[in-house]
């Protein structure tokens, strides 16, 4: 019973996550195509800041989610991050708070960063779900491997293709994550992470906990990826 109520939790708060990243890229795209018929930023920020609100409607807001979703499909693939980073340069300021993903366009290899963190961010809240409701206090170890089980319940839930030394890899930066997220690790010690991270991964004794986070993991990230990212 207590996994599901961790699913019901998990999923309503990635779902409201990412019905703001939503409303945001289309307000960005908006933005853009503001600045494209001649509006300045501060005019084109007057435009965009009515949709989703009381001053507009169902049918204005519906259209404008369709126009968006157009540009993004014939230019970056049906991705929303380079409308929303491309917006920020050219001064868009209207429900643009910074986060992790928005800003993952800054890098070279975007897609990689992209790809990482939306990873990290669905496993790191099923993860905290499922500690929460474990309802008891974990050690180090117990910690590190439901943090793997929600790794990998992620990964297969999104099916990303990883190797298995990307998937030790990227595994292990999750733990150390975590770890330093949650106020369980002060400094990196090498040696420490890779004995948490062998004994998380291989140790009979943490099969059950690493196979219950994974469940959680797969149910959250299985139910978000079914549901409209726009609402």
């Amino acid at each position: 019973m207590w996994i599901v109520l961790v699913i019901v939790a998990a999923g309503f708060w990635l779902w409201r996550s990412n019905q703001k990243r939503a409303k945001r890229f289309v307000r960005a795209v908006h933005f853009l195509n503001a600045l494209d018929s001649g509006a300045t930023p501060d005019e084109a920020n007057g435009i965009v800041a009515k949709l989703f609100t009381k001053h507009s409607n169902a049918d204005a807001d519906n259209q404008a989610i369709r126009f968006a979703q157009d540009r993004a499909q014939r230019w970056t693939q049906g991705k929303q991050l380079p409308w929303i980073h491309e917006a920020r340069t050219k001064g868009f300021a209207i429900d643009s708070g910074s986060t992790k993903r928005d800003f993952a366009h800054l890098s070279v290899q975007a897609s990689d960063e992209e790809r990482r963190e939306d990873l990290y961010v669905a496993a790191g809240i099923a993860h905290v779900s499922f500690l929460n409701a474990m309802k008891r206090d974990v050690d180090d170890e117990e910690f590190s491997a439901a943090a793997l089980g929600a790794f990998d319940g992620t990964v297969q839930a999104l099916g990303v293709k990883l190797t298995h030394v990307e998937m030790f890899s990227m595994g292990a930066a999750f733990v150390v994550r975590q770890l330093k997220d949650l106020g369980r690790l002060n400094e990196v010690d090498p040696e420490r992470i890779a004995d948490l991270t062998a004994e998380a991964m291989n140790s009979s004794a943490l099969e059950e906990i690493r196979g219950q986070a994974g469940q959680v993991a797969y149910s959250v990230t299985m139910t978000m990826r079914s549901a409209s990212p726009i609402g």
